[in-house]
């Protein structure tokens, strides 16, 4: 189980890093413009890891443990990566950008909160989920055209470094890279779900804190170089921006996958749910009630997720 579990994750970073610097190599090939690469590439495809593994679980029958990694990723992102990098240098803030991706990680939130209380079976609840995705990803683009390649996502694609400009090369680059971060991620689930089993560990505590923090590595990367390098536009909207897919597609998508008539928010997570849209709640107040978010912010969400894990362990 460990051998899977060990396997899995080298697949999983390893798959993340090919696959970022192929989708690089294809915009510098093809001239893609710089806010489709910047949404789908960096916004969202950061968060391939946590759609293989929930997807997989999901069709395992462990939701619980899909559930779990995407309530702590959500967490993750906001408590301890953005706590990091302001700790590490504080980050300006572009309120009118990234204001409009907290506001929809907080639908997000929402989202999940809601779906926890009711837990709803069916097709209605995952096209809403789907159906506000779609709104923000159309809203997101027509923003971005109207600055002319200035906005937030032309700023994430100048992230990606320039890879080999054969096509071939880039594409295969890019197919390999998913198909690692798929193996990744199924051996991933198979030895997480075994060791857990072995030990006596709740396939909740595995999601939660294990899982999530793991598939945060591609996140991780981003934001704390682009915090360093002071790109701060980029490694804020690459943190809400993987919480809006996991919430508002990687979410409805695992509800799909569930069998008829069963509810993929089955189990006691409303507390956490809760917990989630705080979180996301006081990050998007730090948004818009200051331009810059310093050490001493980031020490605050440093110690919000540490109580959190704390909470949730002894749970």
């Amino acid at each position: 189980m460990i051998l899977n579990f060990l396997v899995g994750l080298v697949f999983m970073i390893i798959g993340a890093e090919a696959f970022l610097r192929g989708a690089g190599s294809l915009r510098e090939r093809f001239a893609v413009p710089h806010f489709i690469v910047g949404l789908i590439v960096i916004g969202f495809g950061t968060s391939l890891p946590e759609l293989a593994i929930s997807a997989g679980a999901t069709a395992a029958g462990f939701e619980t443990v899909a559930l779990g990694l995407l309530l702590g990723s959500f967490i993750v992102n906001l408590a301890l990566l953005l706590g990091l990098c302001a700790a590490i240098k504080p980050i300006d803030l572009n309120r009118k950008v990234i204001g409009r991706d907290g506001a929809t990680m907080v639908i997000g939130a929402s989202y999940l909160l809601v779906g926890t209380i009711m837990k709803p079976t069916g097709l209605i609840w995952p096209i809403i989920g789907f159906a506000v995705f779609a709104l923000y990803c159309a809203m997101t683009l027509l923003e971005e055209r109207s600055q002319a390649g200035a906005g937030v996502m032309a700023k994430k694609a100048e992230y990606l470094r320039q890879g080999p400009s054969e096509a071939i090369l880039a594409m295969a680059i890019l197919i390999l890279g998913l198909g690692a971060i798929m193996f990744g991620g199924k051996k991933l689930v198979e030895g997480s779900v075994g060791y857990a089993a072995d030990i006596g560990v709740p396939l909740t505590v595995i999601g939660l804190a294990l899982l999530a923090l793991i598939t945060s590595i591609p996140e991780a990367v981003i934001s704390i170089h682009s915090a360093i390098k002071g790109q701060s536009d980029v490694a804020v909207a690459n943190l809400l921006g993987s919480n809006i897919f996991n919430l508002l597609f990687v979410l409805p998508l695992c509800q799909l996958l569930m069998p008829t008539g069963q509810s993929f928010f089955a189990g006691p997570w409303t507390m956490h749910a809760f917990a989630a849209l705080l979180v996301g709640l006081i990050t998007y107040n730090f948004i818009l009630g200051s331009r810059q978010l310093g050490r001493l912010d980031g020490a605050v969400f440093l110690l919000i997720y540490c109580g959190y894990i704390a909470a949730a362990l002894y749970q």
